[in-house]
């Protein structure tokens, strides 16, 4: 590999986890759409450890199915825990909302979602089946409620006559019409605009609310805090910022430019285990800390069990590059067999209770994306960058000898 390419290689590998960092934190409205990405790390499901939630326990005159369970799942959330307490009788436990009044108040107490006029709300143009979901949205400085809908609902609604203001077209809940159309909802997505965050949450509540058509009576709902405060999950991101820092500048110290190396494989090694904690859904509790507490420490212990190999064999008098290469087939094993045996020991958990499968799949994720940066990535850099370091190992790489005899192969 030419010199050119081996600093472009290395520039682009830096550039790309700078910008999963940033991707990890910042918010921004995504173009010529409704949607707001809000940062990896806001994607993270909290458990009830560092977020409150809503208990409300509702009955219906007749039985509840399964089907059922499935149908409010969809409409509150998959973070929902709905535990049929008798044929007729549910709990419903969502965490993450402080507030209960959310969609879970609504439910029951109006019919169901519909999109028609006065005179035709029991032939409704588009019923529940047609909504896909209604969150709350800022679109720029005005609240509001963002609206999805099926493709066959979009159909229907392109051709509806908006002009009427006798009898206009409107989104119902039962009877009562909450918001009237003027026109069609174009590529199935409509935005309905609020006067405050809280009006738009209400009514998108409501909305959602109105997708669920069997009657249930709600008993009680109470809201509970966060059992380690308010602020305690916040309080964890400083405490995981800080603590990389700190890493990263005692990486850099003791180990010099494989320790830059060492510090944007870690940086990877953050935003990876983000991204998969917000795409698999993965809940964040306490046990997840004591995961992450461990894979981290199998990181550091990769990094430095490496490292001191290279160190160890240029001290008995081989190359830089040889030093490299006889280090990495003498850690590798080794690491490979901690990660194995580790992963080995957590599939089982996995199958268990929730605080138990949230430590094991933590640890299993962890483990797992410590082998590919310590064997791989970290590596792979230090690789990349070797010739430009055989002619000052001490300097660049922190190499020294012990004995002063002629470099051997």
């Amino acid at each position: 590999m030419k010199k050119g390419t081996r600093i472009a290689s290395l520039v682009l590998i830096t550039l790309l986890v700078v910008v999963g960092v940033v991707f990890s934190v910042i918010r921004f409205p995504l173009p010529n759409s409704y949607n707001i990405f809000k940062g990896f790390a806001s994607g993270i499901n909290l458990g009830k450890d560092f977020d409150g939630g809503v208990l409300t326990i509702y009955e219906s005159s007749s039985e509840i199915n399964s089907d059922d369970l499935k149908d409010l799942i969809d409409i509150i959330g998959k973070d929902a825990n709905v535990i049929e307490q008798s044929e007729n009788k549910i709990i419903i436990d969502v965490p993450n909302s402080h507030d209960p009044a959310t969609v879970l108040t609504y439910i029951g107490e109006n019919s169901a979602f519909k999109i028609c006029t006065s005179s035709t709300i029991e032939d409704p143009v588009v019923d529940a089946t047609g909504l896909k979901s209604a969150e709350y949205f800022l679109n720029g400085s005005t609240n509001g409620v963002l609206l999805t809908f099926t493709d066959e609902a979009q159909a229907l609604m392109e051709g509806l006559d908006y002009s009427s203001n006798d009898n206009p077209y409107a989104i119902y809940i039962g009877s009562t019409a909450v918001v009237q159309l003027s026109s069609s909802m174009a590529g199935g997505v409509g935005f309905l605009s609020a006067g405050t965050k809280a009006e738009a949450e209400d009514l998108a509540d409501r909305i959602m609310a109105g997708k669920y058509t069997k009657d249930l009576t709600q008993i009680s709902s109470e809201s509970y805090e966060a059992t380690f405060g308010e602020d305690a999950f916040l309080y964890v991101q400083i405490g995981y910022a800080v603590a990389i820092a700190l890493l990263i500048v005692l990486l850099c110290i003791m180990y010099k430019m494989l320790g830059v190396w060492a510090s944007i494989s870690t940086l990877f090694y953050s935003v990876a285990t983000l991204i998969i904690f917000s795409l698999a859904e993965i809940e964040f509790n306490s046990a997840s800390i004591v995961a992450l507490v461990v894979g981290y420490m199998f990181f550091i212990f990769s990094h430095t069990f490496m490292f001191e190999n290279f160190k160890k064999e240029y001290r008995n008098g081989k190359k830089v590059s040889t030093s490299i290469k006889q280090g990495f087939k003498k850690s590798y094993p080794i690491i490979l067999d901690i990660a194995v045996l580790t992963i080995i020991c957590s599939i089982a958990p996995v199958c268990f209770t929730s605080v138990l499968k949230n430590f094991a799949s933590t640890l299993m994720i962890t483990t797992i994306l410590g082998v590919v940066c310590t064997l791989g990535l970290t590596y792979g850099m230090i690789d990349i960058y070797l010739p430009f370091a055989t002619s000052k190992p001490k300097k660049l790489l922190s190499f020294k000898r012990e004995v002063k005899n002629d470099e051997i192969k």
